[in-house]
């Protein structure tokens, strides 16, 4: 899949780009709102 598969609008909604990375979490925290579980809630409740 290239980048332009991942990020042009489908059917009129943006496509989202998720990525994963291994960080140590002590030296770079992900703040809370911006966890999956965060993110994944939020859609839900969207619907």
């Amino acid at each position: 899949m290239d980048l332009s598969e991942m990020c042009d609008k489908a059917g009129g909604a943006s496509r989202c780009l998720v990525s994963r990375a291994l960080i140590d979490l002590s030296r770079h925290p992900v703040p809370e709102y911006a966890t999956l579980a965060a993110v994944a809630a939020r859609i839900e409740a969207a619907r």
